[in-house]
């Protein structure tokens, strides 16, 4: 459910980016919904800490830095990309409660 939530928001937030990503000539907008899609894929699979990862990193780097852009696409973009950032996020630390559990039990 929780992903879900996540999910919508940023599904939301995209055209924030797109817009960003239109007017100052940055970022990679593919790489936003590729992220998305396989948040998307994966809800409800178990999944290896390795492709989140590798979706992070991708991601760190198309995050606009609010020092090199001022105005508001920047931050409509900023929002964007962290929420993403955090669907995945959720996905990490998923993986990382099961492997305690297990550890546990």
């Amino acid at each position: 459910m929780l992903i879900d939530f996540a999910l919508d928001i940023c599904e939301r937030l995209l055209p924030g980016y797109t817009s960003f990503a239109e007017n100052h000539n940055w970022g990679y907008l593919d790489l936003l919904k590729e992220c998305t899609d396989f948040a998307v894929s994966v809800k409800g699979k178990k999944i290896n800490y390795s492709d989140i990862k590798f979706y992070l990193d991708k991601l760190s780097i198309n995050i606009p830095n609010m020092d090199d852009f001022g105005d508001f696409d920047s931050s409509y973009a900023l929002n964007a990309s962290c929420a993403v950032s955090e669907c995945l996020s959720i996905y990490q630390i998923k993986i990382k409660v099961i492997f305690l559990i297990s550890i546990l039990i």
